[in-house]
């Protein structure tokens, strides 16, 4: 499937200081979504956006990447922030689940 959408823009020095995803964001896709998260991992800023533009599809299994890639930044002391562009199908469907405030949704 692969409609995954991941553009990153990086600052003077070559770290990553915005990500933006969107596009198909679910379990048919997690691999490519995984690699591209993996793929940035050593190459952020101290402080980095992750922007989630208007996804056609969300789902648990790309949450979870999103959530191990949150914990490798907690680890490795990155400051972030999120915005997220959802429709209100995909809002109740993280706040269902007990995820909006880990995610900082509003």
């Amino acid at each position: 499937m692969e409609n995954i959408i991941c553009k990153k823009l990086t600052n003077e020095q070559g770290k990553i200081i915005d990500i933006d995803l969107g596009g198909m964001l679910v379990l048919e896709n997690s691999s490519h979504l995984k690699k591209e998260l993996v793929g940035v991992m050593n190459h952020l800023n101290n402080k980095v956006k992750i922007r989630i533009l208007n996804p056609e599809g969300l789902d648990l299994s790309c949450i979870q990447l999103l959530m191990a890639f949150i914990k490798h930044m907690d680890e490795n002391h990155v400051s972030y922030s999120f915005e997220w562009s959802l429709d209100d199908d995909q809002k109740t469907l993280l706040g269902n689940v007990g995820l909006n405030n880990e995610l900082f949704i509003e």
